[in-house]
This record gives C-alpha cells, structure tokens and sequence, in this order.
C-alpha cells in the first residue's frame, strides 16, 4: 500500500510537471551591472524607452522569456518589450531612458536597439558576461502628465517557471521637476 501510494504521488507530480512551469521565487535570472531606476523629464513626447536592465542569466541551462509587464503601473501602458546585446559583438552598454523615437536615439542608443529583437520567446543563453538589455516601451495614458512603474519579467527554463522583478521604479514626467 505504501508503495502505491508513493507511485501515485510521483505520478501526480509528474503530471502537474508537465501540465506548465510552477512559478518560483528565485530563479536564474539576475540583474546585470548597471540595472536601476530613475526619473526623466518627458518634455512634450508621450512614448519613451525604459533600458536600464541588465538581465544575465547565471544558471546553468538558457531560460526562455514568456512575457514582460509593468509592475504597478500609473498612467503607463506597455507597447514593446525587446532585448538588446550588451557586449556583443562589442560592448555597447545600456541604451537607457529616451523617447521612443529612433530618429532621435544617439549612436550607441541606435547600435543597441538595431540589434535588439521581441523579448517574448527569447532565449537567453547562461553566461556570467553575456547580459541583455531589456529594451521596454510605454507610453503615457490619456493626458497624463506623469507616470511611474516597476517591470516584471515571466520566464522559464527547462523545469520551472519565474519571475523577475526590477528592483528600481522608472518614473516619466512631463513638465515638472524630479523628485530625486
């Protein structure tokens, strides 16, 4: 009886297994050098790029990004998530918060996002120098003025499922003064 009971247990977790990832509070996904917030004056745009996040994956298979999302946002939406080399094929660091026009991005801003590609499905090798730079574009609701979000990242690897949670709070304002 015991046995049965013991396979009938396993039997379950395998299935439970194989049904989806079970989130999990730590996971292999850790921020990069160079990840946090701040806050930018918005002047007269509505949409801007969010880059500050170095993601680095220090676990020992690649992970796969399932969805990126704001994190308490007020008056943001989301309308990109992309990915872009930090160090490859040359370093060319974080692209950082700008507005979300091309046309106005610097050359190290351009180099980045030209090789940036969707976060959703991308796969992010284990390296413990290969960081990405989680490029994400929101706009501003309505005719707000300000807004201010954290990010969260849902990815998983082989086995389980997690989340990421940037540990800054990205602030856009528009015609008022920043308050750090």
């Amino acid at each position: 009886m015991r046995h049965r009971r013991a396979g009938a247990l396993l039997l379950a977790s395998v299935l439970l297994a194989s049904c989806g990832h079970r989130v999990s509070a730590v996971g292999p996904l850790v921020e990069g050098e160079g990840s946090f917030g701040m806050c930018m004056r918005a002047g007269d745009h509505t949409s801007f790029v969010l880059g500050l996040d170095a993601l680095q994956n220090r676990g020992t298979t690649p992970v796969t990004v399932d969805r990126v999302r704001l994190d308490n946002a007020v008056n943001l939406a989301l309308t990109d998530a992309r990915l872009g080399p930090i160090h490859r094929p040359r370093p060319v660091g974080l692209m950082g918060m700008t507005q979300a026009d091309p046309a106005s991005f610097d050359g190290q801003q351009r180099s980045v996002w030209n090789a940036s590609t969707s976060a959703v499905g991308a796969v992010i090798r284990s390296s413990r120098y290969d960081d990405q730079n989680l490029l994400v574009v929101v706009r501003l609701t309505d005719t707000a003025r300000s807004g201010r979000t954290g990010i969260v990242v849902d990815y998983h690897d082989d086995a389980r499922g997690y989340e990421w949670h940037d540990h800054g709070t990205y602030e856009v304002l528009v015609d008022t003064r920043c308050s750090h």
